[in-house]
Parts: structure tokens; sequence; C-alpha cells
């Protein structure tokens, strides 16, 4: 007896690895892993988010671990966006979304704050401080 394969399951096997990732990234409802994503950026959103406000409290913003977490949410932040550029269809049609535009501004600050690290190190170990 022959085995009959699901129509969704034939149309997933076809489709290109770069629809496939815009499925991930943009259809929660495409499947299980494309919940898990779309949950997981969810949560690191508010983490992040979450992390900036307790930051500005006078009592922690000295804290040496804002670093370090700042840079995971931007690497993951950047990864995600390089993701969705990949998928799209339309470069320009990415590059004038006007949520990937915030996007966009939401991560460079992350790389302005390493960069500011990176050229106080510098700094330093130019003077031998």
């Amino acid at each position: 007896m022959a085995t009959t394969v699901p129509v969704e399951e034939e149309f997933r096997e076809e489709m290109t690895c770069k629809e496939r990732v815009r499925n991930l990234m943009e259809n929660p409802s495409s499947g299980m892993a494309a919940q898990v994503f779309h949950y997981f950026i969810m949560v690191v959103i508010l983490v992040s988010t979450l992390c900036v406000i307790i930051e500005t409290v006078p009592e922690v913003s000295g804290n040496p671990i804002f670093l370090p977490a700042e840079m995971c949410f931007t690497a993951l932040f950047t990864a995600e966006f390089a993701l969705r550029l990949y998928a799209c269809d339309s470069v320009a049609e990415f590059a004038t979304n006007t949520f990937n535009i915030i996007d966009f501004l939401a991560v460079f600050p992350g790389y302005l704050s390493l960069l500011g690290v990176m050229l106080r190190q510098d700094q330093a170990w130019r003077f031998g401080e």
C-alpha cells in the first residue's frame, strides 16, 4: 500500500531556503519552529528593554553586566535583521519599510557602544593607562 504525503508537507519540500527563512521569520503560524522563533524574539526584546530601563537606575548603572548583555542583544538582533534581509524579495522595499528602519535604528546604537568601548581601550593602551 502506498503512503500519501499531505499536501502541506509536499509544499514545504518544494520551498527554497529563502522561502523557508521568510516563512520562519514572518509567519509564526507556519509551524512550530516559527512559533518558537517568534516568541523567542519577543522575549529577547522584552528582556533587552528591561535591561535598558534597569541600567538607568543609579544604584546599578555601573554594573559591568550591562555591556556584555547589550552586545549579546545586538548580535541576536543583527542576526535576525540579516536573515530578514536575506529572505526579502526586494532590498529597496526592505530598506524603505518603516519597521525595518526602526529595527536598524534600534540595533545601530549597540555598535556605537561597542565602538566607544574599543576606542577607550585603544586610547588606554596607547597611553599606558
